[in-house]
Formats: structure tokens, C-alpha cells, sequence
């Protein structure tokens, strides 16, 4: 007798929430996608997200002919803090209205009952673990850079979450916003203004907004931060000082994370990281080599790219859902009669 899998067990759902759009996957249990589908959200509030997401169930109704009760796990990825265990979310300040419990209501309102709510930054870690070397697999910090900053910890191959979930909010770091000398042979270094100093949290300072709002501030203007980043590598000379001052920034929140964790591989990832690329990553690798006493660990661009969370909440859905059909096949066990 031939025991397999039937197609409609072991579906799962994978959904990454981000300000401005929503993006879902559906796999089988074999890995096999089904479906990939981004919904764009007009405006970052809860509602309009929430709105984003129950049209992203009706695709996958009319894509899979299938309900979300048919469904075996759904994991999604949120901004904010989100609570081990409980899924409850805080602290998400770039998605007006997304922080607190009736929002998870309705979120399980449209995914189930069952749907598992995780930190985004979490789920691109365990995306990033998997393309890592296994040398470096279980000690690496994963540092997105958008309209939020934040980091994932993986020391010893464990995430650490610390006591109230908000190990590596790095984005509530206070720095002061440097200015730009110039030295002897006339290129640009950086150096923290003696006058009148400018405190912002890491997150006003350096993700994707405030990024462009320094670049506009410095007769840079630009829509989108690839296009920054695109200018600076063209030679721009103003976009190239916006870029320089955004990877101080940066290495004044990896210098913290070192200095508490000390890891083996800093990952960039997020709409800066990604455009930043190999130029932002040395950039910073560079000056973390000349500002600690030790030698600093790699830092390196994302190799899974913009997948990232959706890659990771897939990974853990199917790992939710391995376990429940096993736990269901021992329950149903029999013996066969041949």
C-alpha cells in the first residue's frame, strides 16, 4: 500500500505586512508554491492594511478554490514588537493604528484562529539562516533598514527576544546627526556638529524617511531611496554625502549591537539596505574596522533580498504544518489491512 500526502493537506499561508503593500504566499506542504500575491495599500494605517489583506484572502479563494479554514498554518510578519507566545503587537509607530489587541482580533477575524503573528525582522532571520554558512548560522544579527530600523538577534543559534520582546529595537537609539568636514585632500569625513546638535532617534535619522528627508534638506531630492542610492554611486556629489552620512549612522547602531552581542555576521536588509548594497555594506565595514579595538565582524548585504520575511514566515508555516499532519497521522494510525 502507497501512503502519500493529498494535495489540499498541508497548505499553508505565509503574509508579510509592510506600509505600503501586502504581500502573501501559498505553499504546499512539499515546499511547492501555489500562489504569490501583492496587494498595495492606499495609505500606511491598520485599516487600510486590513483592507489590503482581505482582498489578498479573496485572490487565494478564487486562485486555490479553497477556504482559509482549509488552510493547516498561517504566519505573518508585522512591524513593531510583537509578544512571544501571544502575538500581540506594540510599538509600531510607521502603521498608524496597528498596535493593540483589536487589531489581532482582526487579524484572526480574516486568517484563522491559528494564524501566528511574528516580529518581521524574526521571520528574515530565519530566512538568512538558511543561506548562511554554517560556521556563522547560529551567531549573526540581521539589521533591517526602512521605514523602520530594527535588528534580529541569533546568538548560539537561538533567537533572543529578551525579557519584553525588544531585543534589537536599535531603531530608539539616540544619535547625533554628524555634519560633513573636509579634510586635508579635500573628500568629505565625517564629524559630529560642535553648534546646536540635532538628537534624533536611529529610526528618524536613518531609515528609508529620513534618509530622503536629509537628502532633500541637502538640495538632494529624491522619490525613492534606489534612486539616492543610485546617484551616489553615479558620482552625485550631494547624494554621495547623504550616503556617507547614512552609514555613520548605521555604524553607530552595529557598533552597539557588537559591543552587546558580538556576532559573526551583520546582515543588511530593508529598502536601504538592499539599494545601499556591497557600497554601503564596506562603507560601514570600513569604518567599524577604524572606530573598535577588535576586528569587526562581516557585514554583508542580504542574500535573500526582498523575500526575506515572506521567505521566513513560509519556513516557519511549514514547519507548523509538518508538525500538525504527524500529530494527526499518530492520532489516526492503523494498522492497514493488505
Amino acid at each position: 500500500m502507497v501512503w502519500g500526502i493529498a494535495e489540499t493537506a498541508g497548505v499553508v499561508m505565509s503574509v508579510d505586512v509592510a506600509a505600503r503593500e501586502i504581500r502573501i504566499q501559498v505553499d504546499r506542504a512539499d515546499g511547492e508554491v501555489i500562489l504569490h500575491h501583492e496587494e498595495p495599500t492606499e495609505e500606511p494605517s491598520a485599516g487600510s492594511t486590513l483592507d489590503a489583506i482581505s482582498r489578498c484572502v479573496q485572490v487565494y479563494r478564487e486562485h486555490t478554490g479553497l477556504e482559509v479554514s482549509d488552510l493547516c498554518a498561517v504566519v505573518l510578519g508585522s512591524p513593531g514588537v510583537v509578544e512571544a507566545g501571544h502575538g500581540g503587537i506594540d510599538l509600531a509607530p510607521n502603521l498608524l493604528g496597528w498596535s493593540g489587541g483589536g487589531v489581532v482580533d482582526a487579524l484572526r477575524d480574516l486568517l484563522g484562529e491559528g494564524l501566528e503573528i511574528e516580529k518581521d525582522v524574526h521571520l528574515a532571520a530565519r530566512a538568512e539562516a538558511e543561506v548562511l554558512a554554517p560556521g556563522v548560522q547560529g551567531d549573526f544579527v540581521v539589521l533591517t533598514i526602512d521605514r523602520g530600523v530594527g535588528a534580529a538577534i541569533v546568538l548560539e543559534g537561538e533567537l533572543r527576544r529578551g525579557h519584553r520582546d525588544v531585543a534589537g529595537e536599535i531603531g530608539y537609539l539616540t544619535v547625533t546627526v554628524p555634519g560633513v568636514g573636509e579634510d586635508a585632500d579635500g573628500s568629505g569625513t565625517m564629524r559630529a556638529p560642535s553648534d546646536d546638535p540635532e538628537r534624533l532617534t536611529l529610526e528618524d535619522a536613518a531609515s528609508s524617511t529620513g534618509l530622503l528627508a536629509a537628502a532633500e534638506s541637502r538640495g538632494a531630492p529624491h522619490s525613492d531611496v534606489e534612486s539616492l542610492m543610485r546617484a551616489a554611486r553615479e558620482g552625485d556629489p550631494l547624494a554621495h554625502e547623504v550616503v556617507r552620512m547614512e552609514g555613520w549612522l548605521l555604524t553607530c547602531g552595529i557598533e552597539a549591537l557588537i559591543l552587546g552581542v558580538d556576532p559573526k555576521v551583520v546582515v543588511l536588509t530593508g529598502s536601504v539596505g538592499l539599494a545601499g548594497g556591497e557600497v554601503l555594506a564596506t562603507q560601514i565595514q570600513e569604518q567599524l574596522s577604524c572606530s573598535l579595538p577588535f576586528p569587526p565582524p562581516e557585514v554583508r548585504v542580504s542574500a535573500v533580498g526582498r523575500d526575506a520575511v515572506l521567505r521566513g514566515a513560509a519556513i516557519r508555516a511549514r514547519e507548523l504544518a509538518r508538525t500538525s499532519l504527524l500529530g494527526e497521522l499518530e492520532r489516526d494510525a492503523v494498522t492497514p489491512v493488505v
